[in-house]
């Protein structure tokens, strides 16, 4: 007996948003000075969980989602809301 799966295709949905993409500055710096100093990848992971946890906090407070992480970055998007796009785009700045 097959149970057929429903199948979903893509959609696409258009509106203005406000994107921020933000990266941890002089991550390969870090990591490197974390490395020979013997802390290495546990050390730096707690640390860049730290620092995703304080800003997904801040962002969350001004009206934004986490939208993706990706390595020592993420972007982050502020919704559609009955909030005008300028200050939408101030409160990304202030956040970020």
């Amino acid at each position: 007996h097959c149970l057929k799966e429903e199948r979903r295709l893509p959609s696409r949905q258009q509106y203005e948003t406000v994107c921020m993409f933000c990266d941890v500055s002089g991550f390969t710096a870090l990591s490197e000075k974390m490395a020979v100093l013997g802390v290495g990848a546990e050390g730096l992971k707690k640390h860049l969980n730290s620092y995703f946890g304080q800003m997904s906090k801040i962002i969350a407070g001004s009206g934004g989602d986490v939208f993706k992480f990706a390595g020592d970055a993420m972007i982050v998007l502020w919704p559609p809301s009955a909030e005008s796009m300028e200050l939408r785009c101030r409160r990304a700045a202030q956040a970020g």
